[in-house]
């Protein structure tokens, strides 16, 4: 439920390694290895690719109680709009852990609210899903995208193709926790999908990364 950030170096530096054996040879994926070793949890994983990108334009997908939203609104203070993107409500047809009841997704908005409310006019809310409120991003506006929202596969597929348009074209797109088994629900029913979308999808399943689609 709710993510620790303190997953360790060491599993970072696992995870990069996966991460460089799928994506092409580029300058991000080729700084990820000394990223991972130097990061103290996640989320210092995070600010160090983020920065050392330029980010200053990002959207999250799958906030819950904003604790990530948070911490990159702190450490980085070069980001200028920070769109959280949640529906905060149960969803039909998603047998997934945190689709919890209408009264928890009520206290974790909040929750997420009161974490960012520091970040003023940087934070943008758009309350819904992926298909309900990305095209309010004009496409080429990003220049990260975070997913760590519905983690069956066809969510993570959806979330993909919905987002994708809205980064620059050397925008970073990464998630975590993407190969958690409890929570890949029905993993059968994927739309059809580009190929840059399978490429993100593979490079990112093994949970935090990082990475730059071509």
């Amino acid at each position: 439920e709710a993510r620790s950030q303190s997953s360790g170096s060491a599993s970072h530096v696992q995870v990069v390694g996966k991460i460089r054996r799928t994506l092409p040879s580029t300058p991000v994926t080729n700084e990820l290895p000394a990223h991972a070793a130097a990061a103290s949890d996640r989320f210092d994983l995070w600010r160090r690719i983020l920065t050392s990108h330029g980010v200053h334009r990002m959207a999250e997908v799958g906030v819950w109680r904003g604790d990530f939203a948070a911490a990159m609104l702190r450490d980085c203070p070069e980001i200028s709009a920070y769109h959280l993107i949640d529906p905060w409500r149960p969803l039909e047809n998603r047998n997934t852990p945190l689709n919890v009841p209408a009264d928890r997704f009520a206290e974790a908005e909040r929750a997420a609210n009161a974490a960012v409310a520091f970040a003023g006019p940087r934070v943008v809310v758009l309350r819904g899903t992926t298909r309900e409120v990305a095209d309010r991003i004009p496409d080429g506006s990003l220049d990260a995208v975070y997913i760590d929202g519905d983690h069956t596969l066809r969510g993570i597929t959806v979330d993909l193709i919905r987002m994708l348009p809205k980064l620059r074209p050397d925008g970073l797109v990464g998630g975590d926790g993407w190969d958690d088994v409890a929570e890949q629900g029905d993993a059968l029913d994927v739309p059809e999908v580009p190929a840059e979308v399978g490429l993100a999808a593979g490079a990112f399943g093994g949970g935090e990364g990082g990475g730059q689609i071509e």
